[in-house]
Protein backbone atom coordinates (compact mmCIF):
# COMPACT_ATOMS: atom_id res chain seq x y z
CA UNK A 1 0.00 0.00 0.00
CA UNK A 2 2.59 1.93 0.89
CA UNK A 3 4.89 1.17 -2.44
CA UNK A 4 1.13 1.71 -4.70
CA UNK A 5 0.76 5.47 -2.64
CA UNK A 6 4.43 6.49 -3.19
CA UNK A 7 4.01 5.65 -7.12
CA UNK A 8 0.75 7.48 -7.35
CA UNK A 9 2.45 10.52 -5.66
CA UNK A 10 5.72 10.55 -7.73
CA UNK A 11 3.52 10.59 -10.66
CA UNK A 12 1.91 13.39 -9.60
CA UNK A 13 4.81 15.09 -8.89
CA UNK A 14 6.48 14.82 -12.28
CA UNK A 15 2.71 16.23 -14.09
CA UNK A 16 2.73 18.82 -12.11
CA UNK A 17 6.54 19.35 -13.27
CA UNK A 18 6.09 18.95 -17.18
CA UNK A 19 2.99 21.18 -16.38
CA UNK A 20 4.81 24.22 -15.24
CA UNK A 21 7.54 23.41 -17.97
CA UNK A 22 4.82 23.77 -20.74
CA UNK A 23 3.44 26.85 -18.96
CA UNK A 24 6.44 29.05 -19.01
CA UNK A 25 6.66 31.99 -22.06
CA UNK A 26 10.10 33.20 -23.46
CA UNK A 27 10.66 37.03 -22.83
CA UNK A 28 9.98 38.66 -26.06
CA UNK A 29 12.87 41.19 -26.16
CA UNK A 30 11.34 44.36 -26.68
CA UNK A 31 12.60 46.67 -30.12
CA UNK A 32 16.36 48.31 -30.13
CA UNK A 33 17.54 51.23 -31.58
CA UNK A 34 21.29 50.50 -33.18
CA UNK A 35 23.19 53.87 -34.23
CA UNK A 36 25.54 54.23 -36.76
CA UNK A 37 28.13 57.11 -37.62
CA UNK A 38 31.43 56.57 -39.46
CA UNK A 39 33.36 58.86 -37.30
CA UNK A 40 32.03 59.56 -34.13
CA UNK A 41 30.39 57.19 -31.10
CA UNK A 42 28.15 54.89 -32.28
CA UNK A 43 27.32 51.48 -31.97
CA UNK A 44 28.67 50.65 -35.39
CA UNK A 45 30.82 52.65 -37.51
CA UNK A 46 29.08 50.62 -40.98
CA UNK A 47 25.12 49.97 -41.95
CA UNK A 48 25.73 46.83 -42.81
CA UNK A 49 27.29 45.41 -39.33
CA UNK A 50 24.39 47.09 -37.87
CA UNK A 51 22.08 45.42 -39.55
CA UNK A 52 23.88 41.74 -39.05
CA UNK A 53 23.64 42.68 -35.79
CA UNK A 54 20.04 44.04 -35.81
CA UNK A 55 16.86 41.63 -34.67
CA UNK A 56 13.47 42.02 -36.32
CA UNK A 57 11.52 45.40 -35.58
CA UNK A 58 14.78 46.84 -34.42
CA UNK A 59 15.46 50.60 -35.98
CA UNK A 60 19.03 51.46 -37.45
CA UNK A 61 19.79 55.15 -37.22
CA UNK A 62 22.14 56.57 -39.61
CA UNK A 63 24.46 59.76 -38.58
CA UNK A 64 25.49 62.58 -41.07
CA UNK A 65 28.39 61.09 -43.32
CA UNK A 66 29.36 59.24 -46.54
CA UNK A 67 28.93 55.43 -46.14
CA UNK A 68 31.05 54.05 -49.35
CA UNK A 69 30.16 50.08 -48.20
CA UNK A 70 28.94 48.43 -51.81
CA UNK A 71 25.91 46.40 -51.56
CA UNK A 72 23.97 46.35 -48.33
CA UNK A 73 21.64 43.83 -47.77
CA UNK A 74 18.65 44.45 -45.87
CA UNK A 75 17.04 40.61 -44.69
CA UNK A 76 15.02 41.51 -42.25
CA UNK A 77 12.00 44.04 -40.70
CA UNK A 78 13.99 46.80 -39.97
CA UNK A 79 13.46 50.73 -39.73
CA UNK A 80 16.46 52.46 -41.28
CA UNK A 81 16.67 56.26 -40.91
CA UNK A 82 19.11 58.95 -40.98
CA UNK A 83 20.32 61.78 -38.92
CA UNK A 84 21.50 64.44 -40.75
CA UNK A 85 22.59 64.38 -44.78
CA UNK A 86 23.31 60.37 -45.25
CA UNK A 87 25.26 59.47 -48.32
CA UNK A 88 25.48 55.73 -49.22
CA UNK A 89 27.38 54.78 -52.30
CA UNK A 90 27.61 51.47 -53.82
CA UNK A 91 31.08 51.62 -55.06
CA UNK A 92 29.11 50.22 -58.68
CA UNK A 93 29.34 46.78 -56.85
CA UNK A 94 25.81 45.64 -57.33
CA UNK A 95 22.82 46.88 -55.74
CA UNK A 96 22.93 49.61 -53.43
CA UNK A 97 20.48 48.71 -50.65
CA UNK A 98 19.33 45.11 -51.49
CA UNK A 99 15.40 44.13 -49.57
CA UNK A 100 14.76 40.70 -49.31
CA UNK A 101 12.71 40.92 -45.81
CA UNK A 102 8.99 42.31 -45.59
CA UNK A 103 8.03 45.15 -43.65
CA UNK A 104 11.07 47.37 -44.01
CA UNK A 105 11.54 51.25 -44.06
CA UNK A 106 14.18 53.13 -45.74
CA UNK A 107 14.01 57.04 -45.05
CA UNK A 108 16.35 60.09 -45.64
CA UNK A 109 19.36 58.54 -47.77
CA UNK A 110 21.11 59.94 -50.49
CA UNK A 111 21.91 56.60 -52.82
CA UNK A 112 24.04 56.36 -55.52
CA UNK A 113 26.61 53.99 -57.43
CA UNK A 114 25.16 50.64 -58.24
CA UNK A 115 26.66 48.55 -60.11
CA UNK A 116 25.92 50.12 -63.77
CA UNK A 117 24.26 46.89 -65.42
CA UNK A 118 20.60 45.33 -65.37
CA UNK A 119 19.22 44.72 -63.12
CA UNK A 120 20.73 46.84 -60.14
CA UNK A 121 19.74 49.85 -58.77
CA UNK A 122 19.59 52.12 -56.42
CA UNK A 123 17.26 50.21 -53.65
CA UNK A 124 15.98 47.06 -55.23
CA UNK A 125 12.78 44.84 -53.49
CA UNK A 126 12.77 41.51 -54.11
CA UNK A 127 9.99 39.16 -53.16
CA UNK A 128 9.26 42.30 -50.65
CA UNK A 129 5.60 43.09 -48.87
CA UNK A 130 4.60 46.05 -46.97
CA UNK A 131 7.98 47.99 -47.30
CA UNK A 132 7.98 51.81 -47.35
CA UNK A 133 10.74 53.86 -49.49
CA UNK A 134 10.30 56.92 -48.21
CA UNK A 135 12.10 60.42 -48.46
CA UNK A 136 15.50 59.34 -50.25
CA UNK A 137 17.17 61.24 -53.08
CA UNK A 138 18.54 58.19 -55.59
CA UNK A 139 21.19 59.76 -58.59
CA UNK A 140 23.51 58.29 -60.51
CA UNK A 141 22.97 54.40 -60.72
CA UNK A 142 21.63 52.00 -63.30
CA UNK A 143 18.20 52.02 -62.29
CA UNK A 144 16.61 54.30 -59.74
CA UNK A 145 14.00 51.99 -57.43
CA UNK A 146 13.12 48.56 -58.32
CA UNK A 147 10.35 46.31 -57.06
CA UNK A 148 10.40 42.84 -58.36
CA UNK A 149 7.42 40.56 -57.38
CA UNK A 150 6.80 42.67 -54.70
CA UNK A 151 3.76 43.46 -53.51
CA UNK A 152 2.05 46.35 -51.33
CA UNK A 153 4.77 48.65 -50.62
CA UNK A 154 4.76 52.11 -50.53
CA UNK A 155 7.31 54.38 -52.71
CA UNK A 156 6.90 57.95 -51.56
CA UNK A 157 8.40 61.41 -51.64
CA UNK A 158 11.77 60.53 -53.33
CA UNK A 159 13.52 62.31 -56.01
CA UNK A 160 15.32 60.00 -58.43
CA UNK A 161 17.65 61.45 -61.06
CA UNK A 162 20.61 60.52 -63.82
CA UNK A 163 19.60 57.02 -63.96
CA UNK A 164 21.32 55.09 -67.09
CA UNK A 165 18.45 53.28 -67.16
CA UNK A 166 14.60 53.46 -65.72
CA UNK A 167 14.03 55.23 -62.23
CA UNK A 168 11.29 53.79 -60.97
CA UNK A 169 10.40 50.25 -62.18
CA UNK A 170 7.81 47.44 -61.30
CA UNK A 171 8.25 44.23 -62.88
CA UNK A 172 6.68 40.39 -62.92
CA UNK A 173 3.52 40.14 -60.91
CA UNK A 174 4.33 43.85 -59.00
CA UNK A 175 1.09 44.60 -57.65
CA UNK A 176 -0.77 46.65 -55.32
CA UNK A 177 1.57 48.90 -55.06
CA UNK A 178 1.64 53.13 -54.14
CA UNK A 179 3.55 55.46 -55.92
CA UNK A 180 3.27 58.67 -54.88
CA UNK A 181 4.77 62.19 -54.77
CA UNK A 182 7.94 61.43 -56.53
CA UNK A 183 10.20 63.47 -58.38
CA UNK A 184 11.43 61.06 -61.84
CA UNK A 185 14.09 63.62 -63.61
CA UNK A 186 17.08 62.78 -66.23
CA UNK A 187 16.90 59.42 -66.43
CA UNK A 188 17.01 57.31 -69.41
CA UNK A 189 13.40 55.93 -68.63
CA UNK A 190 10.71 57.94 -66.10
CA UNK A 191 8.67 54.62 -64.78
CA UNK A 192 7.93 51.77 -66.39
CA UNK A 193 4.90 49.25 -64.89
CA UNK A 194 5.72 45.80 -66.64
CA UNK A 195 4.14 42.70 -66.13
CA UNK A 196 2.15 43.67 -62.71
CA UNK A 197 -1.14 45.03 -62.13
CA UNK A 198 -3.88 47.37 -60.15
CA UNK A 199 -0.98 50.29 -58.70
CA UNK A 200 -1.76 53.14 -57.96
CA UNK A 201 -0.24 56.18 -58.92
CA UNK A 202 -0.44 59.99 -57.68
CA UNK A 203 1.45 63.14 -57.92
CA UNK A 204 4.90 62.20 -59.35
CA UNK A 205 6.14 64.54 -61.60
CA UNK A 206 8.30 63.06 -64.36
CA UNK A 207 10.28 65.63 -66.01
CA UNK A 208 12.70 65.64 -69.15
CA UNK A 209 13.58 61.76 -69.12
CA UNK A 210 14.13 60.55 -72.61
CA UNK A 211 11.12 58.57 -72.26
CA UNK A 212 8.98 59.47 -69.39
CA UNK A 213 6.20 57.19 -68.82
CA UNK A 214 5.53 53.56 -69.79
CA UNK A 215 3.22 50.66 -69.22
CA UNK A 216 3.77 47.12 -70.55
CA UNK A 217 2.16 43.44 -70.75
CA UNK A 218 0.12 41.06 -72.51
CA UNK A 219 -2.87 40.26 -70.37
CA UNK A 220 -5.34 43.06 -69.35
CA UNK A 221 -4.52 42.40 -65.86
CA UNK A 222 -1.16 44.09 -66.66
CA UNK A 223 -2.91 47.56 -67.87
CA UNK A 224 -5.46 47.51 -64.47
CA UNK A 225 -4.15 50.59 -62.67
CA UNK A 226 -5.20 53.55 -61.18
CA UNK A 227 -3.30 56.54 -62.62
CA UNK A 228 -4.93 59.68 -62.17
CA UNK A 229 -4.15 63.25 -63.70
CA UNK A 230 -2.38 64.73 -60.73
CA UNK A 231 0.76 62.39 -62.23
CA UNK A 232 2.73 64.46 -64.74
CA UNK A 233 5.02 64.32 -67.61
CA UNK A 234 7.21 67.49 -68.41
CA UNK A 235 4.33 69.42 -66.73
CA UNK A 236 1.43 67.48 -68.60
CA UNK A 237 -1.43 65.77 -67.51
CA UNK A 238 -1.66 61.75 -67.51
CA UNK A 239 -4.73 60.92 -69.06
CA UNK A 240 -4.85 56.48 -68.03
CA UNK A 241 -8.38 55.71 -69.08
CA UNK A 242 -9.93 52.21 -68.09
CA UNK A 243 -13.15 51.04 -68.54
CA UNK A 244 -14.68 54.39 -70.44
CA UNK A 245 -17.01 54.91 -73.79
CA UNK A 246 -18.03 57.65 -76.07
CA UNK A 247 -15.46 60.18 -74.87
CA UNK A 248 -13.96 62.59 -77.45
CA UNK A 249 -10.83 63.24 -76.57
CA UNK A 250 -8.80 66.71 -77.70
CA UNK A 251 -7.13 69.68 -76.38
CA UNK A 252 -10.42 71.32 -75.69
CA UNK A 253 -12.08 68.38 -73.66
CA UNK A 254 -8.59 66.69 -72.29
CA UNK A 255 -6.13 69.90 -71.57
CA UNK A 256 -3.11 70.18 -71.35
CA UNK A 257 -2.57 66.08 -72.41
CA UNK A 258 0.85 64.56 -72.12
CA UNK A 259 0.16 60.97 -71.79
CA UNK A 260 -2.94 59.14 -73.01
CA UNK A 261 -3.48 55.61 -72.24
CA UNK A 262 -7.12 53.58 -73.62
CA UNK A 263 -7.46 50.23 -71.37
CA UNK A 264 -10.66 48.16 -72.09
CA UNK A 265 -12.30 50.84 -73.51
CA UNK A 266 -14.52 51.32 -76.90
CA UNK A 267 -15.96 53.85 -79.00
CA UNK A 268 -13.02 56.39 -78.01
CA UNK A 269 -11.77 59.71 -80.46
CA UNK A 270 -8.50 61.09 -79.61
CA UNK A 271 -7.46 63.80 -81.84
CA UNK A 272 -5.23 66.75 -82.31
CA UNK A 273 -2.72 65.84 -79.57
CA UNK A 274 1.02 66.34 -79.39
CA UNK A 275 2.38 63.21 -77.34
CA UNK A 276 6.50 62.99 -76.93
CA UNK A 277 8.69 61.46 -75.18
CA UNK A 278 7.17 58.42 -73.20
CA UNK A 279 7.25 54.61 -73.42
CA UNK A 280 4.19 54.86 -76.06
CA UNK A 281 2.78 58.38 -77.36
CA UNK A 282 -0.60 56.49 -77.58
CA UNK A 283 -1.53 53.19 -75.91
CA UNK A 284 -4.50 50.90 -76.67
CA UNK A 285 -4.99 47.91 -74.40
CA UNK A 286 -8.24 45.90 -74.87
CA UNK A 287 -9.75 48.50 -76.74
CA UNK A 288 -12.00 48.44 -79.92
CA UNK A 289 -13.77 50.49 -81.76
CA UNK A 290 -12.16 53.89 -81.56
CA UNK A 291 -9.99 56.39 -83.44
CA UNK A 292 -6.79 57.97 -83.12
CA UNK A 293 -6.33 60.73 -85.63
CA UNK A 294 -4.18 63.78 -86.50
CA UNK A 295 -1.77 62.56 -83.43
CA UNK A 296 1.57 63.56 -83.31
CA UNK A 297 3.82 61.48 -81.61
CA UNK A 298 6.93 62.23 -81.56
CA UNK A 299 10.54 60.80 -79.66
CA UNK A 300 8.41 58.33 -78.29
CA UNK A 301 9.60 54.38 -77.72
CA UNK A 302 6.17 53.66 -79.72
CA UNK A 303 4.33 56.00 -81.26
CA UNK A 304 1.26 54.17 -81.08
CA UNK A 305 1.09 50.96 -79.72
CA UNK A 306 -2.00 48.48 -79.61
CA UNK A 307 -2.13 45.13 -77.24
CA UNK A 308 -5.42 43.21 -78.10
CA UNK A 309 -7.29 45.97 -79.58
CA UNK A 310 -9.25 45.45 -82.82
CA UNK A 311 -11.11 47.57 -85.27
CA UNK A 312 -9.65 50.74 -84.63
CA UNK A 313 -8.83 53.44 -86.87
CA UNK A 314 -5.47 55.04 -87.22
CA UNK A 315 -5.47 57.59 -89.77
CA UNK A 316 -3.65 60.73 -90.67
CA UNK A 317 -0.85 60.63 -87.82
CA UNK A 318 2.40 61.54 -87.66
CA UNK A 319 4.67 59.25 -85.94
CA UNK A 320 8.68 60.58 -86.18
CA UNK A 321 11.69 59.67 -84.34
CA UNK A 322 10.07 57.24 -82.39
CA UNK A 323 12.07 53.93 -81.40
CA UNK A 324 8.91 52.32 -83.21
CA UNK A 325 6.62 54.15 -84.93
CA UNK A 326 3.35 51.52 -84.28
CA UNK A 327 3.63 48.55 -82.29
CA UNK A 328 0.64 46.04 -82.78
CA UNK A 329 0.45 43.07 -80.48
CA UNK A 330 -2.28 40.77 -81.15
CA UNK A 331 -4.29 43.58 -82.81
CA UNK A 332 -6.38 43.25 -85.85
CA UNK A 333 -8.90 44.43 -88.31
CA UNK A 334 -7.40 48.06 -87.70
CA UNK A 335 -7.56 50.35 -90.42
CA UNK A 336 -4.00 52.10 -90.59
CA UNK A 337 -3.74 54.89 -93.39
CA UNK A 338 -3.36 58.32 -94.06
CA UNK A 339 -0.40 58.66 -91.83
CA UNK A 340 2.82 59.83 -91.94
CA UNK A 341 5.75 57.06 -90.43
CA UNK A 342 8.76 59.48 -90.62
CA UNK A 343 12.53 58.94 -89.52
CA UNK A 344 11.44 56.21 -86.54
CA UNK A 345 14.04 53.63 -86.30
CA UNK A 346 11.69 50.64 -87.00
CA UNK A 347 8.21 51.84 -88.64
CA UNK A 348 6.36 48.82 -87.72
CA UNK A 349 6.58 46.05 -85.36
CA UNK A 350 3.39 43.51 -85.84
CA UNK A 351 3.22 40.06 -84.35
CA UNK A 352 0.17 38.17 -84.21
CA UNK A 353 -2.14 40.80 -86.39
CA UNK A 354 -3.21 41.21 -89.34
CA UNK A 355 -4.73 45.10 -90.66
CA UNK A 356 -5.44 47.32 -93.38
CA UNK A 357 -2.49 49.57 -94.15
CA UNK A 358 -4.17 51.72 -96.92
CA UNK A 359 -7.72 53.49 -97.55
CA UNK A 360 -7.88 51.69 -101.32
CA UNK A 361 -7.19 53.86 -104.59
CA UNK A 362 -7.07 56.29 -105.25
CA UNK A 363 -6.81 57.75 -101.64
CA UNK A 364 -3.82 55.73 -101.10
CA UNK A 365 -1.96 54.08 -97.91
CA UNK A 366 0.77 55.64 -95.51
CA UNK A 367 3.80 58.26 -96.47
CA UNK A 368 7.03 55.79 -95.18
CA UNK A 369 10.11 57.88 -94.87
CA UNK A 370 12.51 55.09 -95.75
CA UNK A 371 10.95 53.94 -98.70
CA UNK A 372 11.84 55.45 -102.15
CA UNK A 373 9.94 53.50 -105.52
CA UNK A 374 9.02 54.28 -109.19
CA UNK A 375 5.74 56.02 -109.86
CA UNK A 376 5.66 55.49 -113.95
CA UNK A 377 1.77 54.03 -113.38
CA UNK A 378 -1.37 54.53 -111.98
CA UNK A 379 -4.84 53.35 -111.66
CA UNK A 380 -6.03 50.15 -108.29
CA UNK A 381 -3.72 47.75 -110.10
CA UNK A 382 -0.83 50.47 -110.92
CA UNK A 383 -0.70 49.05 -114.60
CA UNK A 384 -2.13 52.20 -116.12
CA UNK A 385 0.05 54.86 -117.93
CA UNK A 386 0.93 57.52 -115.80
CA UNK A 387 1.89 58.43 -112.23
CA UNK A 388 -0.66 58.84 -109.70
CA UNK A 389 1.50 60.24 -106.53
CA UNK A 390 1.59 57.02 -105.40
CA UNK A 391 4.57 54.96 -105.12
CA UNK A 392 4.19 51.55 -108.14
CA UNK A 393 4.42 48.84 -105.61
CA UNK A 394 3.81 47.99 -102.25
CA UNK A 395 5.68 48.62 -98.79
CA UNK A 396 5.39 45.11 -97.48
CA UNK A 397 5.48 45.10 -93.77
CA UNK A 398 5.78 40.85 -93.55
CA UNK A 399 3.33 38.08 -94.84
CA UNK A 400 0.49 39.41 -93.72
CA UNK A 401 0.57 42.74 -93.80
CA UNK A 402 1.47 45.38 -96.64
CA UNK A 403 0.34 49.31 -98.06
CA UNK A 404 -0.98 48.31 -101.50
CA UNK A 405 -0.35 52.36 -102.34
CA UNK A 406 2.51 53.66 -100.33
CA UNK A 407 2.45 57.35 -100.92
CA UNK A 408 5.61 59.24 -102.41
CA UNK A 409 4.32 62.68 -100.34
CA UNK A 410 3.47 63.14 -96.68
CA UNK A 411 0.03 63.11 -96.04
CA UNK A 412 -1.32 66.57 -94.89
CA UNK A 413 2.42 68.53 -96.61
CA UNK A 414 1.23 71.84 -97.03
CA UNK A 415 0.99 72.70 -100.89
CA UNK A 416 4.06 74.33 -101.95
CA UNK A 417 2.67 78.71 -102.46
CA UNK A 418 2.17 79.92 -105.23
CA UNK A 419 6.00 82.41 -105.53
CA UNK A 420 5.59 85.41 -108.45
CA UNK A 421 8.84 85.99 -110.27
CA UNK A 422 9.26 89.71 -110.25
CA UNK A 423 11.44 91.88 -112.37
CA UNK A 424 13.69 93.95 -109.80
CA UNK A 425 15.82 97.11 -110.75
CA UNK A 426 17.95 98.42 -107.73
CA UNK A 427 19.99 101.53 -107.99
CA UNK A 428 22.64 102.34 -107.53
CA UNK A 429 23.57 99.83 -109.96
CA UNK A 430 27.45 100.54 -108.61
CA UNK A 431 28.02 100.80 -104.96
CA UNK A 432 31.08 102.28 -103.24
CA UNK A 433 31.15 101.06 -99.50
CA UNK A 434 31.79 104.16 -98.36
CA UNK A 435 29.24 106.47 -100.02
CA UNK A 436 27.40 108.27 -97.83
CA UNK A 437 23.71 108.22 -99.54
CA UNK A 438 20.51 107.94 -97.69
CA UNK A 439 18.49 105.33 -99.82
CA UNK A 440 19.13 102.35 -101.52
CA UNK A 441 16.28 102.11 -104.20
CA UNK A 442 14.41 99.33 -105.30
CA UNK A 443 11.89 98.74 -108.04
CA UNK A 444 9.10 96.11 -108.72
CA UNK A 445 7.33 95.02 -111.76
CA UNK A 446 4.87 92.12 -111.22
CA UNK A 447 3.63 89.85 -113.93
CA UNK A 448 0.54 89.91 -115.73
CA UNK A 449 -2.47 89.51 -113.50
CA UNK A 450 -0.97 90.95 -110.56
CA UNK A 451 -0.90 94.98 -109.19
CA UNK A 452 1.93 96.41 -107.74
CA UNK A 453 -0.64 99.00 -105.32
CA UNK A 454 -1.15 94.92 -103.51
CA UNK A 455 2.25 94.72 -102.25
CA UNK A 456 2.65 95.08 -98.53
CA UNK A 457 5.75 96.98 -98.14
CA UNK A 458 5.80 96.13 -94.25
CA UNK A 459 6.47 92.34 -95.73
CA UNK A 460 9.53 92.86 -98.06
CA UNK A 461 13.04 92.32 -97.31
CA UNK A 462 16.36 92.42 -99.20
CA UNK A 463 17.84 89.06 -98.52
CA UNK A 464 15.84 88.14 -96.00
CA UNK A 465 17.61 90.58 -93.41
CA UNK A 466 16.61 94.45 -94.11
CA UNK A 467 13.22 95.64 -93.82
CA UNK A 468 11.92 98.39 -96.93
CA UNK A 469 10.98 101.86 -95.53
CA UNK A 470 7.62 102.76 -95.47
CA UNK A 471 8.35 106.27 -96.67
CA UNK A 472 9.14 106.95 -99.24
CA UNK A 473 8.08 104.66 -101.87
CA UNK A 474 5.26 105.30 -104.90
CA UNK A 475 3.79 103.78 -107.96
CA UNK A 476 5.17 104.95 -111.52
CA UNK A 477 6.64 103.36 -114.73
CA UNK A 478 10.39 104.21 -114.25
CA UNK A 479 12.12 101.98 -116.89
CA UNK A 480 9.10 103.42 -119.46
CA UNK A 481 8.33 100.06 -120.01
CA UNK A 482 4.13 100.28 -119.93
CA UNK A 483 4.34 98.25 -117.01
CA UNK A 484 4.01 100.22 -113.46
CA UNK A 485 6.98 100.07 -111.01
CA UNK A 486 6.52 100.21 -107.12
CA UNK A 487 9.48 102.07 -105.89
CA UNK A 488 10.74 101.52 -102.42
CA UNK A 489 14.17 102.35 -100.24
CA UNK A 490 16.18 100.71 -97.96
CA UNK A 491 18.68 101.98 -95.66
CA UNK A 492 21.81 102.38 -97.30
CA UNK A 493 24.08 102.31 -94.34
CA UNK A 494 22.33 98.73 -93.58
CA UNK A 495 22.89 97.88 -96.92
CA UNK A 496 26.09 98.45 -96.71
CA UNK A 497 26.81 97.17 -93.21
CA UNK A 498 25.36 93.61 -95.03
CA UNK A 499 27.36 93.46 -97.55
CA UNK A 500 30.23 94.41 -95.72
CA UNK A 501 30.07 91.45 -93.27
CA UNK A 502 29.22 88.76 -95.98
CA UNK A 503 31.16 89.30 -98.40
CA UNK A 504 34.83 88.04 -99.67
CA UNK A 505 36.62 91.84 -98.27
CA UNK A 506 39.99 90.69 -98.91
CA UNK A 507 38.76 89.37 -101.83
CA UNK A 508 37.37 92.42 -102.67
CA UNK A 509 40.53 94.63 -101.92
CA UNK A 510 42.36 92.71 -104.32
CA UNK A 511 40.34 92.85 -107.33
CA UNK A 512 38.46 96.38 -106.40
CA UNK A 513 35.44 95.67 -107.84
CA UNK A 514 32.92 92.42 -107.37
CA UNK A 515 29.44 91.69 -108.73
CA UNK A 516 27.06 90.42 -105.98
CA UNK A 517 23.07 89.73 -106.10
CA UNK A 518 20.28 90.96 -103.58
CA UNK A 519 17.11 89.52 -103.52
CA UNK A 520 14.27 91.05 -102.44
CA UNK A 521 11.31 89.14 -101.29
CA UNK A 522 7.35 90.09 -99.67
CA UNK A 523 4.29 89.12 -99.92
CA UNK A 524 0.93 90.47 -102.07
CA UNK A 525 -1.98 91.37 -99.52
CA UNK A 526 -3.60 88.02 -100.01
CA UNK A 527 -0.11 86.62 -98.56
CA UNK A 528 0.91 85.92 -101.74
CA UNK A 529 4.59 85.45 -102.12
CA UNK A 530 6.78 86.78 -104.60
CA UNK A 531 10.74 87.55 -105.39
CA UNK A 532 13.20 89.02 -107.41
CA UNK A 533 16.53 89.55 -107.88
CA UNK A 534 19.45 91.92 -109.75
CA UNK A 535 22.95 92.17 -109.58
CA UNK A 536 25.44 95.28 -108.38
CA UNK A 537 28.84 96.08 -108.58
CA UNK A 538 30.32 96.95 -105.86
CA UNK A 539 34.22 98.67 -105.10
CA UNK A 540 36.85 98.77 -102.64
CA UNK A 541 37.12 102.71 -101.01
CA UNK A 542 40.05 103.86 -102.82
CA UNK A 543 43.13 105.22 -101.25
CA UNK A 544 43.42 108.36 -99.42
CA UNK A 545 46.75 110.22 -98.79
CA UNK A 546 48.30 108.78 -95.63
CA UNK A 547 45.99 106.16 -95.67
CA UNK A 548 42.38 104.60 -95.69
CA UNK A 549 39.85 106.19 -93.27
CA UNK A 550 37.95 103.86 -91.42
CA UNK A 551 34.25 103.87 -92.83
CA UNK A 552 32.97 103.45 -88.85
CA UNK A 553 34.63 106.20 -87.17
CA UNK A 554 33.61 109.18 -86.40
CA UNK A 555 37.47 110.58 -86.24
CA UNK A 556 38.32 112.14 -89.63
CA UNK A 557 41.86 112.32 -88.36
CA UNK A 558 41.80 108.48 -87.43
CA UNK A 559 43.65 106.71 -90.64
CA UNK A 560 44.68 103.17 -91.60
CA UNK A 561 47.25 101.99 -93.41
CA UNK A 562 47.16 98.18 -94.22
CA UNK A 563 44.37 97.15 -96.08
CA UNK A 564 44.05 94.06 -93.63
CA UNK A 565 43.32 96.92 -90.90
CA UNK A 566 40.70 98.50 -92.76
CA UNK A 567 39.26 94.88 -93.27
CA UNK A 568 39.47 93.79 -89.85
CA UNK A 569 37.84 97.15 -88.89
CA UNK A 570 35.06 97.55 -90.46
CA UNK A 571 34.04 94.51 -90.32
CA UNK A 572 34.11 94.01 -86.56
CA UNK A 573 32.52 97.54 -86.02
CA UNK A 574 29.80 97.06 -88.17
CA UNK A 575 29.14 93.68 -87.98
CA UNK A 576 29.41 94.27 -83.82
CA UNK A 577 27.07 97.33 -84.36
CA UNK A 578 24.31 95.40 -86.25
CA UNK A 579 24.48 91.41 -85.02
CA UNK A 580 24.21 90.13 -88.39
CA UNK A 581 25.75 87.12 -89.57
CA UNK A 582 24.58 85.38 -92.94
CA UNK A 583 26.34 82.86 -95.32
CA UNK A 584 28.54 84.96 -97.96
CA UNK A 585 27.06 86.36 -101.03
Amino acid sequence: MKRTLSGIMLTLLLIGMLTLAFNIQPVKAEPKTWTVDDDGPADFSKIQDAINAANPGDTVIVSEGIYAEGQINVNKSLTTLTSGTVTVDGLTEGHVFYITANNVTINGFTVKNSKLEWPYSGIYLYYVQNSNVTGNTIINNYGGIGLDRSYGNHITGNKVANSKWIGIRLVDDSDRNYITENNITNNMIGMVLCWSSRNTLSDNHLISNKHNLGVVGRALSHFVHDIDTSNTVNGKQVYYLLNKSGFVIEPSTFPDAGYLALVNSTNIVARNLTLANNGAGVLLAYTTNSTIEEIKAINNSIGISLISSDGNNIVKNNLTSNDVGIYLFSSSTNMIYHNNFINNTGQVYSEASINVWDDGYPSGGNYWSDYADVDLYSGPYQNETGSDGIWDHPYVIDENNQDRYPLMNPCGAPTPPVVINATVDIHPQALNLISRGKWFTAYIELPEGYNVADINVSSMMLNDTIPAELRPLAIGDYDEDGIPDLMVKFDRAEVISYIIANVNMTKLFEERFMTITLTITGYLYDDTLFQGSDTIRIMKPPPRRGGVRDACSNNPHFFLNPPSDVLLIISYFLTLKHRIYYPQI
